[in-house]
């Protein structure tokens, strides 16, 4: 006898035991189905990246490859795409995954896997996030081996900016692109240089090179704001109209005349541009708004306070400039365009350094050229535009270090 015959013949008997049941005047309850519990989860076939996993090793190629998404939701797509993957093979792209959930001890165990410069990298870049107290000798160590690679310079680029140490930040971004040989940085570093021309010469070839559109039409907005050509930083916002993460956010809200909008913490420009549209918004002390504070300091002829916060500002950048140019009246409040993207081309420039009287070296000078020339002068304090190489490391890395 087949199985089908059995099951047909159990299932006639069970009839036939039922119906005698029923004629007993038993009643049979019905069997309750078992029902699975709802799943609510994120439906990632909405959602997607045009790049292969496999080509995403290191935690800078987010912004390489225009990959703008939520954590949450990018580290769906990387576990979806690694289903049928040996984490053998694909230790870079596990432990990125576990870095986007911000799980660092598996991520790390997935780093220790590999022996590539990229895994060394992605593990010192965790160890930056995680505020891990050897990753100093971590880093001296990586250099040491890997000084013709430009994963070590981007290591301490982004260290010196957790230090809110720009100019060093500025240097190891500059030594990583000789390696790198990528426009966008060029880009970047001349704008963090304030070299508006030498920026917008990279523009062209940057595009061509297909790497970081999105980090390109931010910066050109920049360009756009210091060379006050109106057209290009609207042509680079409308490029951008779709996307809503922080840095796209913050120039929105610039543009908008905005200084209220929902921008995470760790999006600490958002606090400079602010500063710009609101002076309500300075906040003491801070690196953010400094420059608007020292501005407000000094023309409240609050010299202990102006020097303490120039101060603050030279130990950040080793050294500070002071522009000063010609105005056709005497401003009652000096050096306001400090707070704001402003770029004068004529300019007197003095140099601030460590131990001096600032606050009193300003005034002279603009008594002395004022004696010179017979014709009143302002000032503007030099601050490079850091901004630009954090935009570089892109808005994943900011989240995770301020």
């Amino acid at each position: 006898m087949t199985d089908d015959k059995k099951f047909e013949n159990i299932m006639k008997l069970k009839r036939e035991f039922e119906k005698d049941l029923i004629k007993q005047g038993k009643k049979i309850e019905p069997k309750k189905e078992k029902t699975k519990p709802t799943i609510y989860k994120p439906d990632i076939d909405q959602i997607s990246i045009n790049v292969p996993v496999q080509n995403i090793k290191t935690w800078v190629d987010f912004v390489l490859y225009d990959i703008e998404l939520e954590d949450e939701k990018l580290s769906l797509i990387f576990e979806n795409r690694l289903s049928s993957k040996s984490p053998m093979q694909y230790y870079n792209q596990f432990g990125l995954m576990h870095m986007l959930r911000n799980d660092y001890d598996k991520a790390e165990n997935f780093f220790l896997t590999g022996n590539d410069i990229e895994s060394r990298f992605n593990l010192g870049m965790l160890k930056i996030f995680r505020k891990d107290k050897d990753i100093l000798n971590y880093t001296k160590s990586f250099l040491d081996n890997h000084r013709k690679s430009p994963y070590p310079y981007l290591l301490l680029c982004t260290l010196s900016l957790v230090q809110e140490k720009y100019s060093m930040a500025a240097k190891f971004l500059k030594i990583a692109n000789d390696y790198l040989n990528y426009s966008f940085i060029s880009m970047a570093t001349a704008l963090y240089d304030k070299d508006i021309q030498k920026a917008s010469s990279y523009i062209s070839k940057a595009f061509l090179e297909g790497k970081a559109k999105k980090t390109i039409n931010i910066l050109n907005f920049y360009i756009g704001q210091y060379s006050n050509d109106i057209e290009k930083s609207i042509s680079a916002l409308a490029s951008l109209r779709k996307d809503n993460f922080p840095c796209v956010s913050c120039i929105k809200d610039f543009n908008n005349n905005k200084a209220n909008s929902k921008i995470p913490d760790y999006c600490s420009f958002s606090k400079t541009i602010y500063s710009y549209v609101d002076q309500n918004k300075i906040i003491p002390y801070s690196v953010n708004t400094i420059a608007a504070e020292i501005i407000k300091s000094f023309n409240m002829k609050d010299e202990e306070k102006t020097n303490k916060l120039i101060q603050k500002l030279i130990n950040s950048y080793d050294g500070i400039n002071v522009l000063f140019f010609k105005t056709k009246t005497n401003e009652l409040k000096k050096g306001l365009k400090t707070n704001g993207f402003y770029h004068e081309e004529n300019t007197y420039r003095v140099g601030l350094t460590d131990g001096k009287n600032y606050y009193k070296e300003i005034v002279q000078v603009i008594e002395n050229l004022y004696e010179r020339y017979h014709t009143y002068f302002d000032f503007m304090i030099d601050i490079p535009f850091y901004e630009s190489l954090k935009i570089v490391l892109g808005w994943k890395t900011c989240k995770r270090i301020y």
